[in-house]
């Protein structure tokens, strides 16, 4: 059987191997509480370069933060040139498609990150090769910017995007003896100039030891390359801070695998070609704040040197630091001219792994062409339910001349917020690692009830009053009935109305009354405002049965000749005559209002011998 691992142990730090099985192989075998965690049900959830497991596997007392199942394939890249090395940074580094020993051939690589409660951040890996013949080196770098391919032009060697930042992990472990013996490696990404940032010595072009002791730490083993640990054996999976073990015989996993030497199909993989390991990066770092991860590569090396060129390799996303955004935005009320108050709040939550830098929320309230960014601060992981932060809030205030609350014609509304964060410490200002975003996606406003009812469902109405008296008018030679009438048009809806029109079926119009606030009510044959608190009051006039003959229309009022279609019949005796008058308007909203209507009756009542109507 053989082992590997780093003897590095303390009562206060958790072991990879106690939170997720580091035995050789991927079932689950009872060996740790619920619910149990090892690859089968972890990588069974992926497909070919898939970054999210359907189920992930949460170990007991953690929390998951970060997942990879990278694919290795015939004719897929591999490195080229000299300049494609662990020491030198991604920028030189160079690929092309072409074959690699199969020793150094990966089939697989996967990856899960986990932020055990008390802060530790825990990461575990592991890989196939296609033929565990010969000596060979697997890495594994954990990067904190998103690494990737550059597609080359035809016939020639394609590049990296993205570049290391201080910080970055590559775990090493050698295949020596034909590949039956291991040791393990921990280095830091430490170039020049990094020592602040890392709380260590820097490892520049120059000016490094040659690393040859065992156990050796806390040295520069290469240029740009800090050993946290080098080239260490034991043999604890559940004491040691670093642990790694390749399958001490065949072993049967649980995702397609075919070996140069095994059974095509069987997914069998000869002794020595499954290696799999954790780290406690946190305990490696001295308990220092350990940085959060966006992808990951794994590769391999013919030599042992760090200095060595660079073989195969698979690299994808190892999405570790997450951040969500959520947003309420409210309809509180209405304005009569149709136009809604709104306010919004939300929540920034960091639901990964990692702490979380210069958080920024971002908001353009509907109807303003200004964005409002709220700056939050940091945000660090968090040991039982993910931390967040409320904007507007105590962490992230409103910025000066700024408001949450705006009005709009819109209704309902929609709405998007949007969060950036860095997944390292701002150096001199600057984010120098991933930068991680986050979307609401488009939120649709709530209209805001209270005791049931709608708070921003207004609703026009109209109405309108009619009164008449009747009086004679010489005309020429003959005596006629004139019928003088008057009355108030009002706004008894929600909305300010418009256009309001005042028709009377006999005559005497159309009137039109122009706007009308809500409450508001006008004299409809005079134009003045209703105000009976007024001194004198101002609205409709007075209208009075006169007796003998009149010369006109009262002031104010308006009036019209009767023809026999309006004689309606007899009121005690006398004759009557009636007549209606229509309102209209068109609310704020656009929607028409009316008609309204109201009728008045009016007797001929000669020598005022009847009242008013």
């Amino acid at each position: 059987m053989t082992v590997l691992a780093l003897a590095i142990t303390a009562p206060a730090q958790t072991a990879p191997g106690s939170i997720f099985e580091l035995d050789g192989n991927s079932t689950q075998d009872g060996h740790l509480p619920a619910p149990d965690c090892d690859w089968n049900p972890l990588n069974d959830s992926f497909t070919t370069n898939q970054t999210s497991p359907g189920t992930p596997c949460v170990p007991f007392g953690t929390s998951a933060n970060g997942f990879g199942f990278l694919v290795g394939a015939p004719g897929e890249p591999s490195f080229t040139t000299g300049g494609s090395k662990d020491s030198s940074d991604i920028s030189q580094w160079q690929w092309s498609v072409g074959s690699t020993p199969d020793k150094d051939t990966l089939t697989h690589g996967y990856g899960a990150g986990y932020a055990v409660s008390g802060g530790e951040k825990i990461l575990i890996f592991g890989a196939e090769r296609f033929a565990v013949n010969g000596d060979s080196n697997i890495g594994i770098w954990f990067f904190q910017q998103n690494i990737g391919l550059t597609p080359p032009p035809p016939a020639s060697k394609g590049g990296f995007t993205g570049l290391h930042t201080p910080g970055d992990i590559l775990i090493v472990s050698a295949f020596t003896a034909g590949g039956g013996a291991s040791t393990i490696s921990v280095y830091q990404w430490a170039p020049a100039g990094s020592a602040a940032v890392l709380g260590h010595v820097d490892c520049p072009n120059s000016n490094y030891p040659n690393i040859s002791t065992s156990g050796a730490v806390n040295v520069c083993a290469a240029q740009n390359l800090f050993a946290l640990f080098f080239d260490v054996s034991a043999a604890s999976s559940s004491t040691g801070v670093a642990f790694a073990i390749v399958n001490p015989s065949p072993t049967t996993i649980g995702w397609p695998y075919e070996s140069k030497f095994g059974v095509v199909g069987s997914n069998v993989v000869p002794q020595g070609g499954f290696y799999e390991g954790g780290i406690n990066l946190t305990a490696l770092i001295g308990g220092a704040t350990a940085p959060c991860f966006a992808s990951f590569l794994f590769e391999t090396r013919s030599s042992q040197s760090t200095n060595a060129v660079l073989k195969d390799f698979l690299v994808g996303s190892f999405p570790q630091c997450h951040v969500s955004v959520s947003k309420t935005y409210n309809c509180n009320s209405f304005n009569a001219d149709n136009t809604f108050n709104y306010s919004y709040s939300g929540t920034v939550t960091n639901d990964g792994g990692g702490d979380l830098f210069n958080v920024q929320v971002t908001d353009t309230p509907v109807g303003s062409t200004t964005p409002v960014t709220y700056n939050c601060g940091n945000l660090p992981r968090g040991t039982g339910a993910p931390p967040s932060l409320q904007f507007p809030g105590p962490s992230c205030p409103q910025p000066s001349g700024t408001t949450n609350t705006f009005t709009t014609a819109n209704h309902p509304a929609s709405n998007v917020a949007t969060a950036s964060v860095c997944t390292s410490a701002l150096a001199g200002g600057t984010c120098t690692s991933t930068v991680l975003t986050a979307t609401t996606g488009s939120v649709t406003s709530t209209d805001q009830i209270v005791n049931g009812v709608n708070q921003c469902n207004p609703v026009p109405n109209i109405d309108v009053t009619k009164r008449c008296v009747t009086a004679f008018q010489a005309v020429g030679s003959n005596v006629v009935v004139r019928v003088d009438f008057t009355g108030e048009v009002t706004n008894n809806g929600q909305l300010n109305l418009n256009n309001v029109t005042v028709t009377d079926d006999a005559g005497g119009g159309p009137f039109s009354v122009g706007s009308l606030n809500p409450g508001q009510s006008r004299c409809y044959t005079n134009g003045q405002p209703v105000d009976p608190t007024a001194n004198p009051p101002t609205g409709c006039p007075t209208l009075s049965v006169t007796t003998g003959l009149t010369n006109g229309t009262p002031t104010g009022a308006a009036s019209y000749f009767p023809t026999s279609a309006n004689v309606f019949g007899l009121t005690a005796g006398r004759i009557q005559f009636t007549d209606t008058v229509t309102a209209t308007g068109t609310a704020s909203n656009g929607a028409s209002v009316g008609p309204k209507t109201a009728s008045a009756m009016c007797v001929i009542c000669p020598f005022g011998s009847c009242a008013t109507q």
